[in-house]
């Protein structure tokens, strides 16, 4: 689980950053192409909107993912770092996967007619 994996804590805070849009993650792409389409129609006022919109989401994944980063979950046992114990294929199927579908940005030219 991600509470016991620092490798999946942190590409779970990499999924909730490519939620709110930042730029070198896929989520950037749907904002970016969106944002262009409005301001090719002139609709710079809904533009503006949705911008505003995008940093109030942004800011509130920022809040979420660090506060999934910087918090412990309950801990029953006494072990410490149980981390270090062998990984489930789960984890290393999530681990492989996820970095694929975040770091898709570098696709978009071949999306764009």
């Amino acid at each position: 689980t991600w509470t016991t994996s620092p490798l999946l804590t942190s590409l779970m805070m990499m999924t909730l950053l490519s939620l709110g849009g930042l730029p070198p993650l896929t989520g950037f792409l749907p904002k970016w192409l969106t944002l262009e389409e409005l301001l090719t129609q002139n609709m710079t006022p809904l533009a503006t909107t949705l911008a505003v919109a995008t940093l109030l989401s942004l800011f509130f994944y920022m809040r979420l993912s660090y506060s999934l980063s910087m918090t412990i979950a309950p801990n029953p046992t006494k072990i410490t770092s149980k981390w270090r114990l062998k990984t489930k294929t789960t984890t290393l199927l999530l681990s492989m996967t996820l970095p694929l579908s975040i770091m898709g940005l570098p696709l978009m030219p071949l999306m764009k007619p």
